[in-house]
């Protein structure tokens, strides 16, 4: 393995230099084995620490992809179908209401056709509102019984929505399913024995001396710390709910981990924890002719289970190959699998206001550029 490359890791300097982020760590793997990995800038910029590949991230919403392989693991195991109701298992959302009209004088309410079911939350086309902010929230239930009071927005399988409220609930049956807490399910099931000792919804002192700070431009275009308000408490205390949606810390290498066993189609060291096929059907298309993602125009991405699957090569996915899959955090994190070069391509960085899927994000763009003119067949 090379420590790092020019083409990968040195592909983010020109992006530091810019001030656009303050550091990043890149990772590639290739048939399995890890290529490249390195770490560039700065995970603290006031106090001058060094960005190192095993800096601690907030990954945001590639913890859904994680929530959705437990879904499936239950699944396997014969615990539930993808097409029962979510109120088969959260009786809170029995016979929900949903907006048919809405003004500043009148909001009219109807009972929807259909019902939301598990894949409606898989493919964000469930129809559901999250709970307003400052809803109580010390529990995963007690935060679903308040969201389970708003009406719904449209009718299930109309249209695709990026929620929480689809994450968490999924969440909540695996705890209803598995007798035991998320954050307890996912240690057992695959962090433990992927050796994913570093993926964690409450970082250790330890993991928290390697947090990479989060930061955002000021109104003057300068990076400054922004704290990680989306957590509802102190980072590593468990006084906030746990968050399947998008509550987790990791590291480009327990990523690694994560998305090898997806590429390998469920098997990682010589473990099996998903059936091939299912791996299959979570990485191909279930969301048909909508428009899905943060960019204008049908087709270019869908989704499948709890990921998105590149069906076009168009605007930031230009240089990736059909058929890869992967999922994108809030501050700038993204990860790939590319099944025609098997290839994996991780991108970790912590900067508030970025969108990998809404907007060709340019140190995304060219970090892909680097890797595919490198290592892809």
């Amino acid at each position: 393995m090379k420590e790092s490359t020019p083409s990968t890791t040195a592909s983010m300097d020109p992006f530091i230099d810019q001030g656009l982020i303050a550091g990043a760590v890149t990772l590639v793997a290739k048939d399995g084995e890890v290529v490249s990995s390195g770490a560039s800038g700065y995970a603290d910029l006031e106090n001058k620490v060094p960005m190192r590949t095993d800096s601690l991230f907030w990954v945001a919403s590639v913890t859904k992809p994680i929530t959705s392989a437990a879904i499936l693991v239950l699944m396997e195991e014969g615990k539930l179908k993808l097409d029962d109701l979510l109120e088969d298992y959260l009786p809170e959302f029995k016979d929900p209401w949903m907006i048919q009209s809405e003004s500043e004088e009148e909001r009219v309410l109807v009972r929807p056709k259909t019902k939301p079911t598990l894949r409606h939350l898989l493919t964000h086309t469930h129809g559901l509102q999250d709970a307003p902010k400052g809803a109580p929230g010390g529990s995963l239930a007690s935060w679903l019984r308040t969201a389970a009071m708003m009406p719904m927005i449209r009718e299930p399988g109309s249209a695709w929505q990026y929620t929480a409220v689809g994450m968490s609930a999924l969440g909540r049956i695996v705890e209803i399913l598995s007798g035991m807490p998320f954050d307890t399910f996912l240690d057992e099931r695959f962090f433990k024995p992927m050796g994913m000792s570093d993926t964690t919804f409450y970082p250790n002192e330890e993991q928290k001396s390697r947090l990479a700070t989060t930061y955002v431009l000021s109104e003057s275009g300068e990076l400054t710390p922004h704290d990680l308000t989306f957590l509802d408490a102190e980072v590593g205390s468990r006084a906030g709910r746990v968050k399947p949606e998008g509550g987790l810390f990791s590291t480009a290498h327990d990523m690694f981990r994560f998305y090898q066993m997806l590429l390998n189609k469920g098997e990682l060291d010589g473990k099996r924890y998903l059936k091939a096929e299912t791996v299959e059907d979570m990485t191909r298309t279930h969301t048909g002719d909508l428009q899905t993602g943060f960019r204008d125009g049908k087709d270019k991405v869908s989704w499948g289970l709890g990921i998105w699957r590149v069906n076009e090569q168009a605007d930031v996915c230009d240089v990736l190959t059909t058929g890869s899959f992967g999922h994108d955090g809030a501050f700038g994190n993204s990860l790939l699998c590319d099944p025609v070069n098997n290839l994996i391509m991780i991108l970790m960085v912590q900067r508030k206001g970025l969108n990998p899927m809404r907007d060709a994000v340019s140190f995304r763009h060219e970090f892909q550029k680097t890797v595919m003119a490198e290592f892809a067949q």
